[in-house]
């Protein structure tokens, strides 16, 4: 009894210390999990001549865990003796950057300071390497801030027109633009207000943006802005429309196109009984699908108005 006493001793001693190794590495993993942030930091600042220098600037940061993490926000001043020279924050340029795919949200930069946004797009980044980018920063006493681009032009869709859709494989269109910019913030509005889409896309020139979350009926204005180096934006252009649905899903067969099949009730096979010997056979009116196509609608899903 006593002998049996012991080993159930040593049993508990076990478990006890297999859990606390179980909950040590726990913690561990949330302590890696954990993102590690390095802000946006100025880390040298070179003299060009009397009236204008070059910061460079250094920011890191450690990838989020999904494609739906929160932006983070980074922003750097003008350090306070070039600020009380006179000194203003003019131009900003990327020297390098590396590390997983991402979107820079937004970029505003007033004289005397930067601030930006990311948001990284890739779930496969999970774990991945530190989002590292490099910049480039020019300010001056002579140079005055460029004046503000002239609003971009929105070619597509026109505004107040109509946009009609007979098909719910294509109810989309796509935004064109054009403008002289580096970047671009593109927004969709519905009926409402409320902002449906909100983009930054950092290439020159004309534009297609693809967009399909209409909804039959609404009317929605697309704004477009539009900047340069200087991160100052264009005073927005905008277009409103309304979009009209001519189709509607068919009721008849849930939109698939498809119905069941009568002679086979759906499963594919029946049992014929003029076959020698009788036996389940497969269907011959639907090959053994245990559907066929729709009537109401011809098999495409929707019908008409």
């Amino acid at each position: 009894m006593k002998k049996k006493g012991e080993e159930m001793k040593r049993i508990l001693c076990f478990a006890l210390i297999l859990c606390a190794c179980l909950l040590t590495a726990s913690v561990n993993t949330d302590l890696k999990a954990v993102p590690v942030n390095k802000p946006l930091s100025i880390t040298g600042i070179e003299q060009i001549d009397d009236q204008t220098v070059k910061l460079n600037a250094y920011m890191e940061h450690f990838q989020g865990n999904s494609y739906s993490v929160k932006p983070w926000t980074d922003e750097i001043a003008l350090p306070q003796d070039l600020a009380a020279k006179g000194f203003k924050l003019y131009k900003r340029e990327f020297v390098k950057m590396e590390g997983t795919y991402f979107w820079m949200l937004d970029e505003d930069m007033e004289g005397l300071g930067y601030s930006c946004s990311l948001v990284q797009t890739l779930p496969q980044s999970m774990g991945g390497n530190p989002i590292k980018i490099t910049y480039a920063f020019y300010a001056g006493t002579s140079p005055e801030l460029p004046e503000k681009l002239a609003p971009p032009r929105i070619l597509y869709p026109p505004s107040n027109g109509l946009l009609e859709f007979y098909n719910p494989n294509y109810y989309y269109t796509v935004i064109n633009y054009t403008g002289e910019g580096s970047a671009y913030r593109v927004s969709i509005d519905g009926h409402n207000g409320d902002e449906v889409m909100h983009r930054i896309l950092y290439k020159a020139g004309s534009r297609d943006l693809k967009y399909d979350c209409f909804e039959d009926g609404c009317t929605y204005e697309a704004v477009v802005q539009q900047t340069d180096n200087t991160m100052r934006w264009s005073v927005p252009a905008a277009s409103t429309f309304k979009v009209v649905f001519r189709f509607r899903l068919c009721n008849y067969c849930g939109a698939t196109g498809q119905i069941r099949c009568d002679k086979c009730n759906g499963s594919g096979h029946y049992y014929d009984y003029n076959a020698h010997p009788a036996a389940y056979v497969q269907c011959t009116i639907c090959n053994g699908t245990g559907k066929i196509k729709c009537n109401w609608c011809w098999g495409q899903g929707y019908t008409y108005k």
